[in-house]
């Protein structure tokens, strides 16, 4: 984990995802913080290798 400040998102998600995030910190024994970011954090960097590749392609 990082020493970079922390900072508060709130966001409205349907409660069927908030379950699903929930019971996977649960079976993960984690926290749903946590794992939101991790998830947040993966899909952002695949979004952003996404736009990478088509940075080069139109090259």
């Amino acid at each position: 984990m990082s020493a970079e400040k922390m900072v508060v998102l709130q966001t409205d998600v349907r409660e069927s995802i908030r379950t699903r995030l929930k019971l996977q910190a649960v079976r993960l024994g984690t926290t749903m913080s946590l794992l939101a970011e991790q998830i947040l954090d993966e899909g952002l960097q695949k979004l952003e290798r996404q736009e990478n590749q088509k940075s080069r392609d139109a090259s």
